[in-house]
């Protein structure tokens, strides 16, 4: 059986894959707060679209689980305005929701596929797979419509539900980021200047604050609704000569997992390059060494096995 996720780090680098998926190590100390924040998200808004929890409440206490630390505080805070800020803009929403952090599966070949998906909605009668994302930028609509994974997803609810059922895959992301508070003025009144970053509410909230009126702030609320958002949704969909084709090559690159040749991607790209990667001192170690108790050495001081339900799953996939 593979994971979703599992396919797209093969194909990154196939010695990460198997470290982490063969051998299922992951790092003792290192802590990526990027990746969770977004664990700590997804799990709040599981709680919401499945039983309708308060998810800032959900959030926190996820949290309270994490050592205390000030990246933890930080982390507290950005997260409970992004959900404050999610909740208030989708506020008036109404979706059928089918199912929260559900795995599907499918054959393929001589393989089976499973990926869980963050929340499966009806929509005007046709279905759609929500992944929620947590992101400093919203993602290119063109990298949305190449995404492996969201192809991965609309081939298995296609083979759920059907594909004449499915309307695709919901891209619900979320920006990490805190909106600004207007600067107020010596003569009592707020700045207007266009290149704040903040929502149309926090402004407003700052006018109300200071007891003026929202009459005179017209331009500016206008230009912050048109200019600035925090929270974005774009739907991605797939062809079924698409999916057939991404099917095809899929079963290939199983066949290749199920007997792999493992070897490393080099990589010095500063976003997702060698530096980066969580199992860097590991892998150098072993390229630049010949010395195994000095390999092993780091495994076993830097690393430990993990077995953790969420190790190697989509929930690890969630944040830039």
């Amino acid at each position: 059986m593979f994971h979703v996720t599992e396919l797209s780090q093969f194909r990154k680098c196939r010695t990460a894959w198997s470290y982490k998926y063969q051998e299922q190590l992951q790092h003792k100390t290192a802590v990526n707060y990027n990746s969770l924040l977004g664990t700590n998200v997804h799990y709040a808004l599981a709680g919401y679209y499945a039983r309708d929890f308060n998810p800032i409440v959900q959030f926190k206490r996820k949290c309270e689980e994490s050592p205390s630390s000030p990246e933890v505080d930080e982390m507290n805070i950005l997260g409970t305005i992004m959900l404050e800020g999610y909740l208030e803009c989708y506020k008036d929403e109404k979706l059928e929701v089918v199912s929260v952090e559900v795995p599907y599966t499918a054959m393929m070949g001589n393989y089976d596929l499973i990926g869980t998906l963050d929340l499966v909605v009806k929509i005007d009668g046709l279905i759609y797979g929500v992944d929620h994302k947590t992101c400093k930028t919203f993602t290119n609509p063109e990298d949305v419509s190449n995404d492996d994974q969201m192809s991965a997803y609309i081939y298995l609810l296609s083979k759920y539900f059907g594909y004449e059922n499915v309307g695709g895959m919901i891209y619900n992301q979320l920006l990490k980021k805190i909106p600004a508070s207007p600067q107020l003025l010596k003569n009592g009144s707020l700045s207007k200047d266009k290149s704040i970053v903040t929502t149309r509410q926090k402004y407003y909230d700052a006018i109300i604050e200071n007891g003026l009126n929202p009459d005179d702030y017209e331009d500016i609320l206008y230009k912050i609704e048109c200019t600035y958002k925090f929270y974005d949704r774009m739907v991605t969909t797939r062809t079924e000569h698409e999916l057939k084709t991404w099917e095809q090559n899929t079963i290939a690159q199983m066949s290749d997992m199920s007997t792999p040749l493992v070897y490393p991607n080099v990589s010095k790209d500063h976003i997702g390059g060698c530096a980066r990667c969580s199992f860097y001192t590991l892998c150098r170690a072993t390229r630049v060494s010949s010395d195994l108790d000095y390999v092993n050495e780091i495994r076993d001081t830097e690393f430990e096995v993990c077995t953790d339900e969420f190790h190697g799953t989509d929930m690890e996939e969630m944040s830039e």
